[in-house]
């Protein structure tokens, strides 16, 4: 809910607590929750010492599952600080003790871990050897969220690589878990917003890698599904607005169906970060394109139009 204050003053009475009446493990579970809520904070340098004394009473008490959560979350700190290569001896740590333990869900997100953090690193082949063996247990043992992960970790992955084609095709696999996700919100239009809002960064993804790969229309239509969805919920939410009355599009429409809809010229924008997209449409349906920086509050054209 966004009371980070009130959630530490209480996650430090239960440490005081713990340690009042001798509970270890509830001690090391206090800590964990600490960490946790300064590594929301941004406080990473926080956030790691109560880990390291998380770890601590997890090797103590024998809680190898504990400690392999541990070194997860010391190395997920790490990651976040820029010190990749102490994450990843963290996370090989926590893979380890996964596969000791038999967690095979915990097992699948150390996998991904290892993915995040060799793609940092620029190490993109052995990003996407993690982000299969990841993606290949999450199916196993039913992880829908941990599945839609990996999808884009290999969809950023396959981008960075240059085949556009191969991360086109994970990306629009997290689209469609994240869609499911969304579905599954029902009638709770405030939280389908919100859902959308934070998973922003997959949507843009899929136009964004569509216009690397040169499909510059079905890039406008990707963009345009996403916004015209974003603008149903909050008609809906706000206005009572039934999204039956706008007559959307099919899914078995293609972009040049749609385009034909149009009955005179118009511009769509896009942004993405610092970076702005205009496709302009003709009536006769030709798609002209062109891509600008924003810098200081005004777009600096870096393509012509064509």
């Amino acid at each position: 809910m966004g009371y980070f204050k009130q959630a530490i003053e209480n996650h430090e009475k239960n440490l005081s607590i713990a340690k009042e009446v001798g509970d270890r493990a509830g001690e090391g579970e206090a800590f964990r929750n600490l960490g946790n809520a300064f590594h929301i904070l941004g406080t990473f340098e926080q956030a790691t010492e109560y880990y390291q004394k998380y770890l601590g009473i997890a090797k103590e008490v024998g809680d190898r599952a504990g400690e392999g959560s541990a070194y997860g979350s010391l190395g997920i700190a790490y990651h976040t600080l820029g010190n990749f290569q102490q994450a990843i001896e963290y996370f090989k740590q926590q893979l380890s003790i996964t596969k000791e333990v038999g967690d095979r869900v915990a097992e699948g997100t150390g996998h991904g871990n290892l993915a995040n953090a060799y793609q940092s690193l620029g190490d993109f082949r052995r990003a996407i050897e993690y982000s299969k063996q990841h993606l290949s247990i999450a199916k196993e043992v039913g992880d829908r969220a941990g599945e839609g992960n990996a999808c884009g970790n290999l969809g950023n992955a396959y981008g960075c690589l240059g085949n556009f084609r191969q991360a086109i095709e994970y990306i629009v696999l997290v689209i469609k878990h994240l869609d499911e996700a969304r579905h599954n919100l029902k009638s709770e239009d405030e939280w389908k917003i919100r859902f959308r809002d934070s998973h922003r960064v997959s949507y843009t993804a899929l136009w964004r890698t569509l216009l690397k790969s040169g499909e510059i229309e079905e890039a406008l239509y990707a963009a345009e599904k996403g916004r015209a969805q974003a603008l149903v919920d909050i008609l809906r939410e706000q206005y009572g607005i039934d999204s039956q009355s706008f007559c959307p599009l099919t899914p078995k429409q293609t972009p040049s169906a749609a385009l034909e809809l149009l009955h005179s010229q118009a511009v769509f924008v896009a942004l993405d970060n610092n970076k702005i997209t205009f496709w302009v449409i003709r009536k006769d349906s030709e798609i002209r394109f062109r891509q600008g920086e924003i810098v200081n509050g005004s777009a600096d054209m870096l393509m012509e139009l064509r």
